[in-house]
């Protein structure tokens, strides 16, 4: 079983606060609300990479934001954007983001970090990281 880190227990908090004052649906991306969320983001999502790509072990997020996030229709947080690498490489990243109730963890995260359509042995910082139950 994964241990769960700090940024994990942010990033299900604040999900189940952003799924809990949205309907299903496009959330507003103008909400100061979602900047807890992002900043989280940056922290996590290299932390999960890290876990499976020697790329990442050293490379961290400066900024992350949203083209667009939604609340699925089964409970989900469904992001696409980009991230920009403290390097200033702006990649593509998307995310699938199922909080427990209890806001301790993830049951569900899934994410992909790189430019859709590139060779992905070409870009060394393409990564795709699932864990949990995509039920």
């Amino acid at each position: 079983m994964r241990e769960v880190s700090k940024w994990e227990r942010v990033v299900a908090e604040e999900a189940n606060r952003l799924l809990a004052m949205t309907s299903a649906g496009v959330i507003d991306l103008d909400q100061a609300s979602i900047q807890t969320f992002m900043s989280a983001l940056e922290h996590f999502v290299p932390e999960v990479l890290a876990e499976i790509s020697a790329a990442w072990v050293d490379t961290a997020l400066d900024d992350v934001s949203p083209t667009m996030m939604d609340h699925t229709s089964d409970h989900r947080l469904r992001f696409d954007g980009h991230c920009l690498t403290m390097s200033l490489q702006e990649l593509p990243l998307s995310a699938l983001i199922k909080p427990r109730d209890d806001g301790e963890h993830l049951d569900h995260f899934e994410c992909f970090v790189g430019a859709a359509g590139r060779n992905a042995s070409d870009d060394p910082l393409f990564a795709h990281a699932e864990f949990g139950s995509s039920e």
